[in-house]
């Protein structure tokens, strides 16, 4: 890791130790209640968050707006 990106690490695990957060309660919760709860995590934006989603929670219904690959993806596919 960088040393910018080191104390957000520190910050996410410092998160779910004090609030003491499984993973069975993020799999019980809406899409936007994971991101309302994870953003509020110094280094977390909505973006990480929705990757989270797809790819560790398998949420099939979420498209991250923001995500530049995405982006690029559908205007090749457009043009």
């Amino acid at each position: 890791f960088s040393n910018a990106k080191a104390p957000y690490v520190h910050n996410v695990c410092r998160f779910f130790t004090e609030n003491k957060i499984t993973d069975a309660q993020l799999y019980k919760m809406s899409n936007e209640e994971v991101i309302d709860l994870l953003t509020r995590i110094k280094g977390v934006g909505k973006w990480t968050v929705e990757m989270i989603l797809m790819f560790t929670l398998g949420r099939e219904d979420v498209f991250a707006l923001d995500d530049l690959g995405l982006r690029q993806g559908v205007v090749k596919l457009c043009t």
